[in-house]
């Protein structure tokens, strides 16, 4: 993220042009990598730090938790998806970019698995 984000600032626009998550292009043009790309990409260095801070937070969980295939595979594939569903229910030709989604989605699985997997604590603790 930081290092997409960080080029597509500085190459005048190219980057976030051609891997926004536009839904003409993705529906239409069928450029479904899009769902994927615009996960890493951010409008400002604002807008990437307040995700980042989450987004490590959560990373850290899931990866320490759960391993490898829930962090960072299964992370991406339902994050594409996530954008995927946001996007259908937006008007035509609408852009999304960021991983705000993407943390919705890992704190919301977090919390949900270590709920039904933690036994050793209770779930009011």
């Amino acid at each position: 993220m930081f290092i997409v984000s960080l080029y597509s600032w500085q190459d005048g626009g190219k980057t976030m042009e051609g891997f926004i998550g536009n839904s003409t292009a993705i529906f239409t043009g069928g450029e479904y990598f899009r769902l994927f790309t615009s996960l890493l990409l951010h409008a400002h260095l604002r807008h990437l730090l307040s995700n980042a801070v989450f987004f490590l937070f959560f990373s850290y969980l899931l990866f320490g938790y759960f391993g490898f295939w829930v962090y960072p595979v299964l992370t991406i594939l339902l994050g594409g998806l996530v954008n995927y569903l946001t996007l259908l229910t937006y008007p035509d030709n609408v852009s999304i970019l960021g991983a705000s989604g993407v943390i919705y989605l890992m704190a919301g699985f977090w919390l949900i698995c270590y709920i039904c997997i933690e036994r050793s604590r209770s779930v009011k603790r």
